[in-house]
């Protein structure tokens, strides 16, 4: 089979060609075949330009205050847990912080009591991730040479995933990780399956690297 074509034998393929042949020395629980060829070849992919960063684009980063400074004490017998704004009964039971048996019941009530103390550091789903602290972090400016902005037009999500497509952006927007824009550019852009079943945004950013300095 030529490997630089994509296709695949199905099951009912396979047992045409069975029943059309005088040898059925093809076993009749063989699997599919696929033949596929590479997603991209090197000498297609998009490298940055190699040159000097600027000075102002590089992120800064700093510790406003002493994170140790406040750090709560140990408490010598650590009480029950009791439910929180985030952690909540079911989240505290999903963890299943003892399934082994490894620890003691003194030690399964300290560990869960400095879990739920630092309950809004933990994330059950993307609304809650957040965003990192202006007062630690600078934001990112990638730096570029000098181009031309483009527009892309965009590959056509199917009718049938578009009110999934809309909830994964408005998911995103209500996270803060994508914010209205009115930009010069538009990059093409296009939606995954996930393990889970969930969809997942993937971006054309093969212009943005062309000219992006590294």
């Amino acid at each position: 089979m030529d490997p630089s074509i994509c296709k695949q034998i199905t099951h009912y393929d396979l047992l045409n060609r069975i029943a059309h042949s005088t040898s059925a020395s093809i076993p009749l629980n063989t699997r599919p075949v696929y033949a596929i060829r590479k997603y991209k070849p090197m000498d297609r992919k998009v490298k940055p330009v190699s040159t000097t960063t600027p000075e102002d684009v590089k992120i800064g980063r700093r510790f406003p205050s002493d994170p140790l400074e406040f750090l709560p004490e140990l408490p010598i017998f650590p009480p029950d847990f009791k439910p929180g704004l985030r952690l909540t009964q079911e989240r505290y039971d999903a963890l299943d912080l003892n399934k082994h048996g490894f620890l003691w019941p003194e030690e399964l009530k300290l560990v869960s009591w400095i879990i739920q103390q630092h309950e809004m550091v933990f994330a059950w789903d993307e609304s809650e991730m957040g965003l990192f602290r202006s007062d630690y972090f600078d934001p990112v400016i990638i730096p570029t040479i000098e181009h031309t902005p483009w527009q892309h037009k965009n590959i056509p999500i199917p009718p049938g995933l578009l009110p999934k497509v809309l909830k994964v952006l408005k998911d995103k927007l209500n996270a803060g990780v994508y914010e209205p824009s009115q930009s010069s550019y538009r990059s093409r852009w296009f939606c995954v399956l996930k393990k889970d079943g969930t969809l997942r945004p993937v971006l054309d950013l093969q212009p943005l690297n062309g000219i992006t300095i590294r």
